[in-house]
């Protein structure tokens, strides 16, 4: 019996995508952000299965459960926050959005 888990591989291979894309410049850096805020809707969707049994491919969905769908969600509404004051902090503002304060 073969089992390959879809939705959570897309969901694994876009938060180490945006990972990646955090260390580079400025476009990246919103690509990551953009991705990080599709992983949400990813997660409240059925989670799609590939099962294989004696020669038969099913494709099962099921829902997360409600906690791990919640703690996820949470996880990566703050990993957008943590995007976006990176690239605040790389345009040279800060994690707010405002420019610094000049010294006199």
């Amino acid at each position: 019996m073969a089992f390959f888990p879809i939705s959570i591989f897309f969901e694994a291979v876009f938060l180490l995508m945006s990972l990646w894309l955090l260390e580079r410049g400025l476009l990246s850096r919103f690509a990551a952000i953009v991705l990080l805020i599709l992983e949400v809707p990813l997660i409240s969707i059925p989670q799609v299965y590939i099962v294989e049994s004696s020669g038969v491919l099913s494709q099962p969905a099921i829902f997360l459960p409600l906690l791990v769908s919640r703690t996820l969600g949470s996880f990566f509404i703050i990993m957008a926050y943590i995007a976006v004051a990176s690239t605040l902090k790389f345009m040279g503002r800060d994690p707010l959005g405002r420019k610094p304060i000049p010294k006199a």
